[in-house]
């Protein structure tokens, strides 16, 4: 019988190896819903006694195709995945150990709402004095998305579309919070880039008739940084 882990991965090969469509990735999502720590031989418990293991973050490659890649990040309490987005890419992400908060943005067109106001354009320069090679990016508008804790208790799944949610961080509310996460399509082909982000501030939008939350890019924090540890769950093969 096929472990749990191995029927999650062929699902995600057959959802992102075709037209993408609502239906599969419900599917997907329903049974990626159902993976638990021990699905992956992981233990968190463990893994806060180890002491070789001083990094805020832990990564750990579960599986990764030409098609989606399956990951485990484990996070400590105050630590953050810091705000960053997948461009053009889908993901899912499961918690299974501990509890996260997690904040979801969705990128807008300028050109559908009133210009930056002037207060967020003079603290872009703040940013450019620390980030030189961001000199060219003015404040990026953005929306609240999403903002709920989500647990390991919890039958929930957060997705973040090319579209949609793709702006996001998580920030670990016990002692050690991990999730596992399915990124299609995978950053291997190196088009893709991760980039990271820092709020400017937020204001009304008379235009929008909402609030905007105004972004700029960043580097990725000093005070991020992982280290990995190997799978030793199930075999996955396709």
């Amino acid at each position: 019988m096929a472990s749990v882990i191995q029927k999650v991965a062929r699902m995600a090969h057959q959802t992102f190896s075709r037209k993408m469509n609502d239906d599969s990735l419900n599917q997907l999502k329903s049974c990626f819903a159902s993976v638990t720590a021990e699905d992956i031989d992981f233990n968190g418990e463990a893994i806060e006694k180890r002491t070789d293991l001083i990094a805020p973050a832990i990564f750990m490659d579960i599986h990764n195709t030409s098609i989606f890649t399956l990951s485990l990040f484990a996070v400590r309490e105050g630590q953050k995945l810091p705000l960053h987005d997948h461009p053009g890419m889908y993901g899912l992400i499961r918690v299974i150990h501990g509890a996260f908060k997690v904040k979801s943005y969705t990128r807008l067109d300028p050109q559908t709402i009133s210009p930056p106001p002037e207060e967020m354009r003079g603290r872009v320069s703040t940013f450019f004095s620390r980030f030189r090679r961001f000199k060219n990016n003015g404040p990026l508008p953005a929306i609240l998305s999403d903002e709920r804790i989500v647990t390991a208790s919890d039958q929930d799944v957060c997705v973040l579309t090319p579209d949609d949610r793709n702006i996001h961080e998580l920030t670990s509310l016990t002692s050690l919070s991990a999730f596992v996460d399915i990124l299609a399509p995978p950053y291997e082909d190196k088009v893709r880039d991760c980039h990271f982000y820092s709020i400017l501030g937020v204001s009304f939008d008379q235009k929008l008739g909402r609030e905007v939350t105004w972004l700029v890019e960043t580097e990725a924090p000093m005070s991020y940084w992982s280290e990995e540890i190997p799978y030793t769950g199930p075999s996955i093969s396709l």
